[in-house]
């Protein structure tokens, strides 16, 4: 089965409004924004009821036609890891936060439907340019389809978002053609293609917290292509009028490269992956990643199977509060699954094998639980310190390589403080404080706002750190 576009990105009709912005004259780069981000990220702000409304900020990207792709946003020029690329305000979002996907697509829908009868015409054209099926030609929208118009269309759009942030209004141009229908179907088209669910992760219990969710429509993030392997990382700050979403450079990236999130929860398997992309956008993935776990994807599933059978025995020994020695014996049966993981690596070429492993980080995080658990730290240590290699390959720069330096360093200052002062190693507050740095430039990867930033949010997690130090000193 031929796999199907995404969305209108992919339709020929919106191609011709994109790669007419590769080809406009180039701007000069827009300043960043003097932002505080301890305060840009600060739930209690968001939650307070006082409505706050950011500046929309747009960096050295730009839309491109891309061979097999549709269209899809490629960098300006060379951009360093967790460089600012993007800070818009959604068009429109879901009401109840915490609701099921289900429910959020449909409340989107129709805050897109009320949206839609007052936007000015620039927000109407824009959104309607975004449909991914037929459906528009099918209520008789023909000219719309006018790769001229829409070229003026988004022209005047990248302007506004580049020199002053402001989307209201437009700039005089041609006449448009009559609006389409409002139809339902074809607004739940829009949203169910193009819309993202908003994500706000605790910094005490470093857990995605689902009760803040959020559907919303971004217009320039929906340009972000697939890709298992994302080399952007996306943020969310909530707020009483809206969200606004930010998008940085997860990794180094080379003037041209195409700029990709990931659609999906990373650390699944290749299979589950892929059944979910099709089943929500209709495309069979072909990416680099799942292109090298494919051929293995059976045996994939066999040992998630397993692993996924040790990991809840850990989790039922946790919960009554089991003797080390009883968990230790899990350790060992979760050692001996996730060595048939690094066996069967070993049929694919050295340099696939990192990415092959990648999908089950998920099993080294529980047997870092389950090792530190029983007592064994260092290998607890060893654990993490492999999970945060892995979730850089898949989700740089993301709250999943966070999550892992946090809980490595967390784990040696339990390590620290479970020895005698005498017992400890002479450099044990040299590795601790490197591993530290190393959990903040990932911090600030993700959310950016330098060390301040950093201690504000991670500050309650670092209570067993400061502890460990002192207790260093008493050596």
């Amino acid at each position: 089965m031929k796999p199907r576009a995404r969305s209108a990105l992919q339709d020929e009709r919106v191609g011709a409004l994109f790669s007419a912005i590769a080809s406009a004259p180039q701007k000069r780069e827009q300043p960043l924004p003097d932002m505080d981000w301890a305060g840009f990220y600060d739930r209690k702000s968001g939650s307070s009821g006082r409505s706050r409304r950011s500046s929309t900020f747009v960096g050295p990207m730009e839309a491109r036609q891309l061979p097999g792709r549709g269209i899809g946003l490629v960098t300006s020029r060379e951009v360093r890891a967790g460089e600012l690329l993007l800070l818009e305000d959604a068009w429109a979002t879901s009401a109840t936060k915490g609701a099921a996907s289900i429910v959020a697509i449909a409340e989107l829908a129709e805050a897109c439907v009320k949206k839609l009868g007052s936007a000015g015409e620039a927000e109407r054209a824009l959104f309607w340019c975004l449909h991914g099926t037929n459906q528009v030609g099918a209520v008789g929208e023909e000219g719309w389809q006018s790769p001229n118009l829409r070229l003026k269309i988004f022209e005047q759009y990248l302007h506004r978002l580049g020199q002053s942030g402001n989307e209201a209004g437009r700039e005089d141009g041609p006449s448009l053609p009559a609006w389409p229908r409002q139809l339902q179907s074809a607004v739940s088209a829009i949203v169910a293609s193009n819309s993202r669910r908003s994500e706000a992760w605790n910094s005490l219990t470093l857990l995605l917290d689902e009760t803040q969710a959020l559907g919303g429509l971004w217009f320039v993030a929906s340009l972000f292509n697939h890709s298992c392997c994302a080399n952007v990382t996306l943020s969310y700050s909530l707020w009483e009028d809206g969200i606004t979403l930010v998008a940085r450079a997860a990794v180094d990236l080379a003037q041209g490269e195409e700029l990709v999130d990931t659609y999906v929860y990373p650390l699944e398997t290749v299979d589950e992956r892929r059944n979910r992309l099709h089943r929500t956008y209709g495309f069979l993935c072909m990416c680099k990643r799942c292109s090298v776990e494919a051929p293995l994807a059976a045996e994939a599933g066999k040992v998630a199977d397993l692993l996924e059978a040790e990991l809840q025995t850990f989790s039922s020994l946790r919960g009554r509060r089991a003797k080390p020695s009883e968990v230790g014996e899990v350790v060992r049966k979760i050692r001996q699954v996730l060595d048939r993981v690094f066996a069967t690596a070993k049929q694919l070429p050295p340099s696939s094998q990192p990415l092959w492993r990648a999908q089950f980080v998920w099993g080294l995080h529980g047997l870092a639980m389950a090792a530190q658990d029983a007592g064994f730290f260092q290998e607890a240590v060893d654990a993490f310190q492999t999970c945060i290699e892995l979730a850089a390959l898949i989700a740089p720069s993301s709250e999943y390589e966070l999550k892992y330096h946090m809980m490595l360093v967390q784990c040696m200052a339990r390590r620290t403080l479970s020895s005698p002062p005498s017992a400890l190693r002479n450099d044990t507050p040299t590795s601790m404080k490197e591993a530290l740095r190393r959990a903040e430039e990932a911090h600030n990867r993700h959310y950016g706002g330098g060390g301040r930033h950093f201690l504000s949010r991670m500050q309650r997690r670092l209570e067993d750190f400061y502890a460990a130090l002192r207790h260093c000193g008493k050596r």
